[in-house]
């Protein structure tokens, strides 16, 4: 559209603070007052621990404590299918 890239932030914001100002409006005029938007966050961890050095730490066993591998190609699904050439059996 030709616009300066100085323009990016302003064109990227004004229409999200106009759908932001819409849902507040929204809410705002519905019967009963203004609705729970999000539920409350409370952190219950520990609140000050001490820093350990990336080498020095130990890892966490168990189940979903420690971070599971993910298998990527870096082939899309679309490009996948796309580049299949077998032969797909009808199933009913």
């Amino acid at each position: 559209m030709g616009f300066p890239l100085d323009f990016f932030p302003v064109l990227f914001a004004v229409p999200r603070v106009v759908g932001w100002l819409a849902h507040w409006r929204q809410m705002m005029l519905q019967e009963g007052g203004v609705k729970i938007w999000r539920p409350r966050q409370i952190y219950v961890g520990a609140g000050k621990r001490d820093y350990v050095p990336v080498d020095k730490r130990v890892a966490v066993e168990g189940p979903k404590l420690t971070p599971s591998k993910v298998f990527h190609s870096g082939i899309t699904k679309r490009k996948n299918l796309a580049s299949f050439t077998g032969k797909v059996a009808a199933r009913l």
